[in-house]
């Protein structure tokens, strides 16, 4: 990791194009139904922390340095993960094992005045999905730019798992009842679930069924459905 020297640094804001176990939500964020379908790549990951050359603020502090999009000039920052298991894939690619993905937002050097400067590029609306920290183990949905990967920047598309008596599981959030389970079938229709009127389904599931719920998500409809 290589660390540079520092000039100035400053902030931009830019703009970019969000329980129990069987529940209705009211939350505006994407449903799984939405996450599978926007995603080119899920994932079952550990979060290492972020990566790349490192530069020096004006404070004594260090920060990592991004990289700018050459074609859209947007900013992001490197971060690594551990990927344990790839659950869909657009390519061969997806493999077991430390890779990257890119956050958005993050430190670069930028020549103003003929000098090279340090600018901060921060993603409006992105403060509600938060990185789990550091360590966590995470259902990432994540959508490929060129040959990188970026996680969805919606909460429910990194969703982290979570382990109790040595079983994982993780919970979702449904746009309908067609992926529940049938313990969570049965809270809905004896109407122990309050908020009826959202049209969302909160439900905890195992980890070990979610690819078969991507699969059906994908899966084309039978005509006349």
């Amino acid at each position: 990791m290589r660390r540079v020297g520092l000039i100035l640094s400053a902030i931009l804001v830019v703009s970019e194009p969000s329980t129990s176990s069987a529940a209705l939500s009211r939350g505006g964020g994407l449903t799984f139904e939405d996450l599978v379908r926007l995603s080119d790549r899920i994932v079952v990951a550990t979060m290492l922390g972020e990566s790349g050359e490192m530069a020096w603020l004006p404070v004594g502090q260090e920060t990592h340095l991004g990289i700018k999009d050459a074609a859209t000039g947007l900013v992001f920052t490197p971060y690594r993960v551990r990927v344990r298991e790839c659950l869909l894939a657009s390519d061969a690619s997806c493999r077991e094992g430390d890779a990257e993905v890119l956050i958005p937002g993050g430190t670069v050097y930028e020549l103003i005045d003929g000098r090279p400067r340090l600018r901060t590029w921060e993603v409006s609306g992105a403060a509600g999905a938060v990185l789990p920290p550091i360590g966590e183990n995470v259902l990432l949905f994540l959508r490929r730019r060129s040959d990188r990967y970026v996680p969805i920047n919606d909460p429910g598309g990194r969703s982290v798992v979570r382990c109790e008596a040595g079983a994982e599981s993780v919970t979702l959030e449904f746009a309908s009842t067609r992926l529940l389970s049938p313990a969570g079938l049965a809270a809905v229709g004896a109407g122990s679930v309050p908020g009826s009127g959202s049209g969302r389904f909160v439900e905890t599931i195992d980890l070990r069924l979610v690819k078969s719920l991507i699969e059906g998500v994908r899966r084309p409809p039978f005509p006349g459905r």
